[in-house]
């Protein structure tokens, strides 16, 4: 009983340390590169990761994998677009996205971590 514990343990813990890594490249890249490209290979990489570690640790049934992928790729690409609009010229002008994009993005994680711990 303990093996399955630790087993989930590792694999959310393994999850968040790659959604960390993946964000900082994403910051790193984007806010002191000015780099799109390496910033969303970054990101695709370390998040496609963490949906390996889903798919193959904490597999859960088809249906409700495929849903929570759906998610796991929106979580990345409204950070990425959000962190890409506040760097460029017009972050005057879409002020407003993503004051209403970075709400979203908080929760989404939320109901990423409520994902995990209700396997």
């Amino acid at each position: 009983a303990y093996d399955a514990y630790a087993r989930v343990s590792m694999a959310a813990g393994i999850n968040q340390l790659l959604f960390a890594l993946g964000y900082y490249s994403t910051i790193v890249f984007l806010s002191e590169n000015r780099e799109m490209w390496p910033a969303c290979c970054c990101a695709m990489v370390f998040f496609g990761s963490a949906w390996m570690v889903l798919r193959l640790d904490l597999f859960r049934s088809g249906r409700v994998l495929r849903r929570w992928s759906l998610a796991l790729v929106a979580m990345p690409l409204l950070a990425v677009s959000l962190i890409a609009i506040e760097a460029s010229s017009f972050a005057g002008h879409l002020a407003g996205v993503v004051d209403i994009g970075v709400p979203i993005l908080y929760l989404l994680h939320l109901a990423w971590a409520l994902f995990l711990v209700d396997v």
